[in-house]
């Protein structure tokens, strides 16, 4: 077992964002989670089925990136779906979605999918961390040029799903080193680069 965790500031990167629509009524997501109490134990993902580009898109998308955020939901390219099933994903799952142009009726160029993670592990150590403020509450947020080593996580972290999130580290996602080497082996690595690119976090002994 790898003694390596990585942390990934993704779900605040707003170049993930596309002016996409989907059929959910109420999209929940990772966001919602850190608006609600830190004590929670679910993030009640919810995956569309279908998705199309906004009618007040200024351009034509006819193909989506590898990986982006659509209302809420996290849609996979087909290559970046490919790497995340062969993963413990927990509670979670990778389900296709229907993709479509503007008109809501010609395909778009690919095949998608919906990443699911209901995954919570409190691993994150606080007291250990450094470039770490409060955010809100039992909630803390880290600096915009944190580095490799600045986040402690116990050795909790170790052992479980691939992918999760901690629900004391606002806008944060943790990947296990067997991940973040699959993804490298696809080059797809960068794509979770986030805000300041995939940090190694370090393993508490005590």
């Amino acid at each position: 077992m790898s003694d390596t965790v990585w942390i990934s500031k993704a779900p605040l990167d707003s170049r993930l964002l596309l002016p996409v629509t989907s059929d959910l009524e109420e999209p929940k997501g990772l966001i919602n989670y850190w608006k609600a109490n830190s004590a929670a134990e679910s993030l009640d993902p919810s995956c569309p089925t279908e998705i199309w580009p906004r009618a007040d898109s200024a351009r034509d998308i006819n193909k989506l990136p590898d990986l982006s955020v659509i209302r809420t939901s996290w849609i996979l390219s087909q290559r970046l779906a490919d790497v995340f099933r062969r993963f413990d994903l927990g509670k979670g799952s990778v389900a296709p979605v229907r993709a479509f142009k503007k008109d809501h009726q010609t395909p778009l160029a690919g095949q998608y999918f919906c990443l699911t993670f209901d995954n919570l592990k409190r691993a994150f150590l606080p007291d250990e961390s450094v470039k770490v403020s409060d955010f809100v509450k039992g909630v803390w947020t880290t600096a915009a040029d944190f580095s490799d080593g600045n986040i402690v996580c116990s050795r909790e972290a170790l052992s479980g799903p691939d992918i999760w999130v901690d629900p004391r580290l606002y806008g944060s996602l943790f990947l296990s080193d067997r991940l973040v080497s699959a993804l490298a082996e696809a080059k797809l690595e960068k794509v979770f680069g986030g805000l300041g690119g995939l940090r190694r976090c370090r393993i508490s002994m005590k």
